[in-house]
């Protein structure tokens, strides 16, 4: 019994020995480790449509555009004529709903963004709206005719 205390207390002893290590460059040794990196000092904003849109950047015209870290650049999307924005993603992430009035305040930019606008054309005809027969109206065209038949029955009506 003693001697399986002996051995178990020169285990743990053992165990719990200070153990002194260090790690260094095979040529050097340094007590300070230095890190850096560097922060660009500006973004690029690129645009990809479907569709026949203007873009504008803080009042610029453009499809890409190089904003400065952390500024909130205000996006403007112009559809032509007959146009209708139907999504707008920025990084894979849908913001059509973000949107008011066709314009997107950024919040503070940290990185490249790309810009996908799908827009789609409008039907503009009005709703209910009747079909155009040439110069002359389809009611038109029926009043002269009645308006014939009435003179033709009186002609003939005088002719007997």
């Amino acid at each position: 019994m003693k001697k399986t205390a002996v051995s178990l207390l020169c285990c743990a002893l053992i165990c719990t020995a200070p153990v002194s290590a260090s790690a260094a460059a095979p040529d050097s040794y340094s007590e300070n480790a230095v890190l850096s990196t560097s922060v660009p000092q500006d973004h690029l904003i690129r645009f990809r449509v479907t569709g026949n849109v203007e873009f504008k950047l803080d009042g610029k015209t453009g499809s890409e555009f190089r904003v400065e870290r952390q500024s909130e650049p205000l996006l403007e999307i112009i559809p032509k004529t007959g146009e209708k924005i139907t999504s707008v993603t920025v990084n894979g992430e849908d913001m059509t709903d973000k949107l008011e009035n066709n314009s997107y305040r950024f919040p503070p930019v940290y990185e490249d963004k790309e810009i996908i606008v799908e827009v789609k054309t409008e039907n503009t005809a009005e709703p209910n709206s009747s079909p155009k027969t040439g110069a002359i109206g389809g009611t038109t065209l029926a009043a002269a005719a009645l308006l014939g038949a009435v003179v033709f029955a009186k002609k003939r009506k005088t002719e007997n």
